[in-house]
Order: structure tokens, then sequence, then C-alpha cells
């Protein structure tokens, strides 16, 4: 384990760099006419080897049940390094050596920020939904809203948190308890911060969910997850565990529990996020770095999808076994970068069945692919 994730923290300036270049653009598109006419018994044979075995897992993963595949069932208390949890002197030196940052800077970004809804809302004693926003036009879509909704009648209070004054009626915005928009650069994390200032009652919250608009949700019963994650003895948790590059935590979906939000290495984790809007550095700091970073602080991790239901994995469980997730194991969203073939290496096929299976609106993916589409031309 050690050595598979100091490797990838060696050349991150050169892994930046080449996402940029038209040559990787190229390279993937190249890379996905093929993956999705491999042959599945090539898959079966490619699916242990290093890289290529990626490649095959994903196509064999959107082809097949691959139910076998699965150990265990969701929900449990989780050991990101093993070891770790118990403080072993061998597990927190691991961590630190892995973890890509520190905290213990400060920026503010208030000045920034505006509400322009539920300003005097206090949601101390509350279980919170706070779900970031990004779009290019600044539309809300009717997914987000959908989403709200749906939070709502599982029993969270919902923020909706900007990136820029979004294009919204009174009506279409009704479903969020609040909202508030940032002019600043940076990403979701950012977004997250400027909702964290301006309501600091949240820190009071009983519970604090993280997620974005990078996922259309639910696809499954919100509650019936969280319910399987309340008997789960851990301070925070994320839908996902995954191991793809460091012990971490996808950060579309995390939820905070009181011990966290009032623990020092929380507030210090939010003081130091900035607006940085370098995709591949935020990722690195911020998404990659948090889950490490409580749990070195004393705060223990839970996870629904934990890894080892799938040791065998390479690459992320959002985008390698998404199919799975949903239909096994009543995971409630699916990514946007999944139906939109962002993803070269992952086999999307049979998506839109999926979707209308669960009982999702198939329009409002539709609806909305359809637009950026034209928002491009």
């Amino acid at each position: 384990m050690h050595h598979s994730f100091v490797n990838a923290l060696k050349y991150p300036g050169v892994k930046i760099w080449l996402k940029t270049t038209p040559a990787w653009a190229f390279i993937c598109w190249c890379a996905r006419g093929i993956v999705h006419a491999l042959p599945l018994p090539l898959c079966r044979i490619f699916a242990p080897v290093p890289w290529l075995g990626r490649i095959a897992v994903a196509r064999l993963m959107a082809q097949e049940s691959c139910a076998h595949w699965f150990n265990g069932s969701p929900g449990k208390q989780v050991d990101i390094v093993p070891g770790l949890n118990a403080g072993k002197t061998e597990a927190v030196k691991l961590a630190w050596s892995l973890l890509p940052r520190t905290f213990g800077g400060k920026c503010s970004i208030i000045e920034y920020c505006r509400v322009i809804k539920g300003a005097d809302m206090d949601f101390s004693g509350k279980k919170v939904v706070l779900l970031a926003h990004w779009d290019p036009e600044n539309w809300i879509d009717p997914f987000v809203d959908y989403a709200l909704r749906h939070f709502q009648q599982a029993g969270f209070m919902t923020i909706l948190a900007s990136a820029a004054l979004p294009i919204a009626s009174e009506e279409e915005l009704r479903h969020a308890d609040a909202v508030v928009y940032r002019t600043c650069g940076g990403y979701d994390f950012t977004s997250w911060k400027g909702a964290l200032e301006c309501f600091p009652s949240l820190r009071q919250s009983v519970e604090l969910l993280l997620t974005n608009d990078s996922v259309f949700a639910p696809l499954n019963d919100i509650g019936a997850m969280h319910a399987v994650m309340d008997s789960v003895d851990c301070d925070f948790w994320g839908l996902l565990e995954s191991r793809d590059q460091l012990p971490a935590m996808p950060s579309f979906y995390m939820v905070f529990r009181a011990k966290a939000l009032r623990h020092p290495c929380f507030e210090a984790f939010w003081n130091d996020v900035d607006t940085t809007s370098n995709k591949e550095l935020v990722v690195r700091r911020f998404e990659q770095s948090q889950a490490l970073w409580f749990a070195l602080n004393g705060l223990i991790p839970g996870a629904y999808i934990h890894w080892g239901m799938m040791p065998w994995l390479k690459g992320g469980p959002a985008y390698a076994c998404w199919k799975q997730l949903v239909q096994l194991f009543g995971v409630p969203c699916i990514k946007r970068a999944v139906v939109n073939g962002d993803v070269w290496w992952a086999d999307i096929t049979g998506w839109e069945e999926l979707v209308t299976q669960s009982g999702y609106p198939l329009y409002l993916i539709r609806d909305f692919l359809a637009r950026r589409r034209r928002s491009r031309k």
C-alpha cells in the first residue's frame, strides 16, 4: 500500500501539465473508442493487469452483473490507513507521509459572499445539506431542485451554495431554505467554505452533509442509506472510500457529525481552504487530504461503500462500478461525468436504462445534457 500511494505523489506537476495539452484530449478520445470495443473475454484476461485492468474491469462492470465480485455489506467504520484509528505509531507516520497538505492558514472569503435567501436561518441542532452549485450560464437546473426537494423530504434543511448569482425565480428556489453565492475564484470547497462563513450555526448542527451538483440524485432512497450509516460508530463518513491514488473519500458526498463539526481540526481545515482555481491542485490539497487530516486528528471515519467490499478495484468506484453501486447497494446518485462520457476509461453502456429503472426522471438528465451541448456551440 505504501509504495503505490507514494508513487502517485511523485510527479503531480507533470500530471497537471499533461492534462492541459491537446495531446491528452486526443489520447482520451482514441482510448474511449478502443475501450468500448474490447471483447469481454479479453477483458477477463486483462482484469488483473496493472493499468489495463482499470479499463477491463470498468467494461465488465457495465456489461455484466459482477455481484459476486463484491464482499460484505455497505456501511462500516473504516481505517483509511490500517492502525490509524488505534493510533499505532507506524500507521500515524505513514498517514503523515501520505497527507498532501497540512492545515494551519487562514483565508476568509466572507466579503465575496452574499446571502440572497434565508439570511436569518439558524441551523443549530438541525440536519443540513449544503449543496455546491456551478453553471457557466448561472442556471439552476430542475435536477438541482429535484435533489433539494428530496433532501427536504428526508428530513434535512437545505442550503444552495452557488459560485455565482443564480438565475432562478423564487419558485425555482423554493426547496432551498437558504441560498448563498460567492464572487471569488475556487471550486466546490470554496462554495462550502462561503456557506460555513455566512452561517456559523452550521458548526452547531447535528449533521452536515456536503454534496454538489456533480451528481444526479436520488436514484435510491436517501433515508435508507443514512439509516444504515446511523448505526455506524464514526465521526464523519463518505459515500465512497477510494484507494485510486491515496486513501481518501470523494468529496461529492461527505457527512460530518457533531463531534467533527466542533473539533478544532474541522475549523483549521476550512480556514485554510482558499480560492485556488486550478482543479488538480484543489483535488490534491483538499479532496485527497480531508479524510486523512480528520483521521490524523482523532476523528473516526466511516464509509457506506468501503474498500473492503472491493479490494480488487482499479480506478475510482464512482466511475468503475457505477451500475453496481446503484443496483446492488442502493447508492442514491450517479455522477454527471459518467452519463456525459467524460471518463475515458469508463464504459457507460446502459446508463439510461439504469436511471429509468430507478424511477428517476430521465428527462431531467437529458434536458440538462442538451442545454450544456447547446451552450458550447
